[in-house]
């Protein structure tokens, strides 16, 4: 008697292969779809931080980075809220002001 001959899409290897695909097409399709605006977030719901220091500070360089600061901080992340509290409470770039320091 001979074995019966498994196909290779029943073997380990071959499952692997087809999850791999799936999820290669899948993450292909998804990135397209976010490049191409249809999915993803809308623009209204961008943060926009408009703290009054930010504005008053003349170096565009650190305008640009305090702002992006502030809005990761406003997304809730973590680390952002804790170097922005950093910033008010020892007055480095920002008015000194320790509310502002303890509510981030």
């Amino acid at each position: 008697m001979t074995e019966p001959q498994s196909s290779f899409w029943s073997t380990l290897p071959g499952i692997l292969t087809a999850v791999g695909t799936v999820i290669g097409a899948v993450t292909g399709l998804l990135t397209a779809l976010y490049s191409a605006g249809i999915i993803g977030p809308s623009p209204s719901s961008q943060l926009k931080c408009t703290a009054p220091f930010i504005r008053q500070t003349k170096d565009a360089s650190l305008r640009d980075f305090l702002t992006t600061l502030c809005e990761y901080a406003e997304a809730g992340l973590a680390e952002s809220q804790y170097k922005l509290a950093n910033l008010y409470r020892e007055g480095r770039f920002v008015p000194q002001h320790y509310a502002e320091a303890i509510k981030w």
